[in-house]
């Protein structure tokens, strides 16, 4: 993954958290300005921790240099509690799932019409 991905993460984030996005006009020049020039501003009456504002934050820093990485992320201490929940190893996490080509035709069944399943 790229910066560009994980500033779109945190815009999600964001979104997820305070129920707006972070920048918003109703022109699209201008909103790009916005995101370009204006910093990031966590609602006044955001009752959330500071490590997930420090979090939102680093994913949404402007430089993409700068800004937090995907690794970076995954032991964060928001993400882990501190490392009390640390992510698990991807090799434990991440598994190819084969799946045949009779699973891929028996997985939908072709109904004839809706009066079949009445």
């Amino acid at each position: 993954m790229e910066a560009l991905d994980v500033w779109a993460m945190g815009v999600t984030l964001y979104c997820f958290v305070f129920g707006v996005c972070p920048f918003m006009d109703e022109r699209i020049l201008s909103l790009h300005q916005k995101i370009k020039t204006q910093p990031v501003e966590l609602p006044e009456s955001a009752d959330i921790s500071d490590d997930l504002k420090d979090l939102l934050l680093k994913m949404l820093d402007k430089n993409p240099e700068t800004r937090i990485s995907i690794p970076q992320i995954k032991v964060h201490p928001w993400v882990t509690r501190h490392g009390a929940e640390p992510l698990p190893p991807e090799d434990d996490n991440c598994t190819l799932i084969e799946v045949t080509e009779e699973e891929v035709e028996n997985s939908v069944k072709h109904i004839p019409s809706l009066a079949t399943v009445l």
